[in-house]
Formats: structure tokens, C-alpha cells, sequence
């Protein structure tokens, strides 16, 4: 395929492997795709970030290992996930695949040097983007912008499917009687047999979330104590953090997942899924937390000059708005100036 050619002859070039002539492809080809050449960019800051932490040993293992994995495609669907990136152009495109490459290639080739280099997976977002990946087992994963899955594929499908997820993602589970698919974040445990649901669980935003769609998910807070609540379809819980002084259980809170009118109200969408087709939906929001979920969309860092403009509530969908677009969608309803300076807005009363 074209994007394995391209991965190859940038590898080969950052490996210092590369011939004359495949130095020479691969400059036609930045010239054909100026898109490109970002991409370059983005990996080669990487490579030479690992580089710095391994004192020069890489050299050219991260070609072999990339070969390795090429090699490896016939047995794919048992040894890693599959990628099948959904952008809404190329360059967007390809730099979230360079991410994806990336993130799985060093994952392997740091935490399983001496190993087979096919038994660990990671696969992880960076914010502005957003993937889909095939699970061995067949299951299907969305992860939303910035967020990270890990998983052992050697073992996955034996009696135990376990996956390790920091952010956000939908599953739709395969189902196994004889192998329980269970999802670790760091507030708590979701056990499933076949359903599909959807779990949010960034660090930084000091809570979990989990919406059954369908089906029936168990949840199990990392509380110390083996407290169980089981979620029928249609239903959300929440866990929030504790705060300093208060007890040690986090508070669970149990509703229904939420739906919000588009099209005029002709149409209705549901909140909890609707990143998968790529629409940033909320309603009566916090412009806080609302901030967040714009940061990781748009890849851009919001600074608040004041706590009056931080509690305005928002509701509405975005789906093909520039970040300029929606901010001054919201001025609409909320009273607030901003102004951006490359990745940062500053937004005052």
C-alpha cells in the first residue's frame, strides 16, 4: 500500500538506512503531499526524543522492528489491533496514523525488548484526533482525542480479555461467555460479557464515567472495598474523586444517558456517543468542563480570566465548526471575550 511505502522510507531516512534513491522517493513524495513533510516532522522529533533517552542505541531497530511487523501482517488480527483511521482530511489523516505508528512501534520496543514484539499493544490519540481500531478478538474500539489503550495480544482471548484504557473509548464487545472482556482505568474496573457502552475516564478531569447502550455492564470502583453496581442499558454512572476531607468512597451517581435535539428537533442525538461521528455535542454545561472537551477536540489549551466566565452553561453540537466558529457560537449565549495566541485562548468576561 502507498502509506506503508511511506512509513518505510521514513523510517529508513531516520534510521540513516535510507539509499540515495529512496531518499529521493521519499522527497518526491513530500513534494506530491506537502502534507508530508509535518508528518516528518512530528516523527522525527519523536525519534530523536528517543534517541536522547537511549543514549544512541536505537540506530536501525526501529526499521527492523517496523519490518518485523510488516512481515507479521498475515497473523494481524492476532497479534495487534487493526487501524482504521477516520479523519476529515488527509493531513489530519496522517498525522493521527504517524501517531498511532509511533506510539505502537516505541511501546513495543521499549517495554518488550527482549520479548516477541507482537504481545504488547498500544495504541493512543493525540488531541484533535480520533480512531477506530479491530481488536483480536474482534471486538471494536472508538478512541476519542487524547486518549491511550493497552492490552497483551498474546493472551487476549484465552480466558481473560483485559484492556487498560486512559481517556475515552466505545466498545462494542464480541461476545464470550468464557472470556469476560473487563476495562481497567485508574477509578475502576468494567466487567462485560458482550454489550456495547462507552467509558470516559481522563485523569485530569477527576471523574469516571460509563453509558451501557446496550446489553449489561458490571462497574467496580478501585475503592478498596468489592462494591459492585451493574448498569442496564440506557443508564450512566459517574464516580467523582474525592476532595480533600472528605470520605474515602468516591460519590456514585446513577441516571440515564442522555439524548440532545438536532436538526431543529426533527432528529435527536445521543450526548455520551456522539464524538464517534466526529460531533462535539453537551448540554447545560459547565464552560469549565466544557474547556476541556474543547482542548482535547481542537488541540489547544483554554486560560480563564475569571471564575464568573468559567460557570456560564453551554448547550449545543459542533461537527465541522472551527475552533474560531464554535467560540464565537457560544458568544451567542454567553457573554465572554477571547482571544488566541497560536494554541492558547484566553477568554475573559
Amino acid at each position: 500500500m502507498e502509506e506503508d511505502k511511506i512509513w518505510n522510507l521514513m523510517a529508513r531516512k531516520l534510521s540513516g538506512e535510507a539509499l540515495p534513491h529512496e531518499l529521493t522517493a521519499l522527497q518526491e513524495l513530500m513534494d506530491q503531499q506537502p502534507e508530508l513533510r509535518e508528518v516528518y516532522a512530528m516523527m522525527a522529533e519523536h525519534w530523536d526524543a528517543a534517541s536522547e533517552e537511549e543514549s544512541g542505541k536505537l540506530d536501525g531497530k526501529y526499521l527492523r522492528l517496523w519490518q518485523a511487523i510488516s512481515e507479521k501482517k498475515e497473523n494481524q488480527r492476532a497479534n495487534k489491533a487493526h487501524f482504521n483511521i477516520s479523519r476529515l482530511n488527509t493531513a489530519k489523516w496522517l498525522t493521527a496514523a504517524a501517531c498511532i505508528v509511533l506510539a505502537v512501534v516505541f511501546a513495543i520496543f521499549f517495554t518488550n525488548r527482549n520479548g516477541d514484539p507482537a504481545q504488547l499493544s498500544e495504541v493512543s490519540t493525540r488531541n484533535g484526533s480520533r480512531t477506530k481500531i479491530i481488536l483480536p478478538d474482534g471486538s471494536a474500539v472508538w478512541l476519542n482525542a487524547g486518549s491511550r489503550l493497552t492490552y497483551t495480544a498474546g493472551d487476549f482471548t484465552k480466558e481473560e480479555r483485559a484492556v487498560h484504557l486512559t481517556g475515552e473509548a466505545f466498545f462494542d464487545v464480541e461476545p464470550m461467555p468464557d472470556a469476560p472482556f473487563i476495562v481497567h482505568t485508574q477509578q475502576a474496573k468494567v466487567q462485560v460479557l458482550g454489550t456495547s457502552f462507552d467509558i470516559k475516564a481522563y485523569p485530569e478531569d477527576g471523574q469516571f464515567e460509563a453509558a451501557l447502550i446496550t446489553g449489561a455492564i458490571v462497574v467496580i470502583p478501585k475503592t478498596g472495598k468489592e462494591k459492585t453496581i451493574q448498569l442496564k442499558p440506557g443508564q450512566r454512572i459517574t464516580l467523582s474523586e474525592n476532595r480533600p476531607g472528605k470520605a474515602a468512597s468516591p460519590a456514585i451517581h446513577l441516571d440515564s444517558i442522555r439524548m440532545i435535539p438536532v436538526n431543529g428537533g426533527a432528529d435527536s442525538l445521543l450526548l455520551e456517543t456522539a464524538w464517534i461521528e466526529n460531533k462535539l455535542a453537551f448540554t447545560s454545561e459547565p464552560f469549565y468542563s466544557l474547556a476541556a472537551k474543547i482542548e482535547r477536540w481542537y488541540n489547544v489549551k483554554i486560560n480563564f480570566a475569571d471564575t464568573t466566565v468559567k460557570n456560564y452553561r453551554f448547550t449545543g453540537v459542533f461537527e465541522d465548526e472551527t475552533l474560531e466558529q464554535a467560540l464565537s457560537a457560544l458568544q451567542f449565549t454567553g457573554s465572554f471575550k477571547y482571544r488566541i495566541v497560536k494554541n492558547e485562548i484566553f477568554i475573559e468576561e
